[in-house]
């Protein structure tokens, strides 16, 4: 329905999206897309390359991975942004049950919910499991909600092993890609406990 969160979406799909938001509103698109097997946001788009005009673009754009974790922790140096993380079992942390939907909690009873009753350690029992409607879990101090949970979250950043050489500017890392590898965060309504933080 319309209040469940987007999902299976590629992150080629989510710069088209952006770029037409950016346009409908009359800003400047944010991301060229180069060697692209089609013209917008759909069904198998790939790219060659992204070339992102960085934090002064005044479009819509993916957050990079270093806003995004801004934005989560609302102002919070805790594990969580309602303070520390205690991890029962694989999936089971209690102080998530309250501002997250993930492994222990996210019980579904539609059709195309998933078979979940072999999953260990779950913090409430459950057979099938699935996304949930959006906005029902606490927000954070900025009004945020689920930025932990439900959906993974697409940011602008390619995946590196390491830190070394990011940008110091908070803006999206896409120099130098290892591959096809793009930073997704936040967790999901299938994540442990243990991966349902801003880190």
């Amino acid at each position: 329905g319309g209040d469940c969160p987007v999902e299976s979406v590629s992150w080629w799909d989510a710069l088209a999206f952006v770029n037409e938001l950016s346009k409908r509103d009359g800003f400047e698109p944010c991301y060229e897309l180069v060697g692209c097997n089609g013209e917008s946001a759909g069904e198998g788009l790939e790219c060659e390359e992204a070339r992102g005009k960085g934090l002064a673009c005044e479009g819509y754009r993916l957050p990079s991975e270093a806003e995004w974790e801004y934005a989560a922790r609302a102002g919070t140096p805790t594990a969580i942004y309602t303070g520390d993380l205690t991890i029962r079992g694989a999936n089971d942390g209690p102080e998530l049950d309250p501002i997250a939907w993930y492994g222990g909690n996210s019980a579904a009873s539609y059709e195309d919910a998933t078979d979940c009753s072999d999953w260990p350690e779950k913090q409430y029992e459950s057979r099938r499991c699935g996304p949930q409607a959006v906005g029902k879990k606490q927000a954070n101090a900025w009004g945020l909600h689920e930025m932990l949970g439900n959906a993974w979250e697409w940011v602008g950043d390619c995946w590196h092993r390491h830190y070394f050489s990011a940008p110091l500017d908070g803006s999206a890392w896409i120099l130098n890609c290892e591959g096809s590898g793009r930073v997704v965060r936040g967790g999901s309504w299938y994540g442990s406990a243990r991966h349902l933080r801003p880190a």
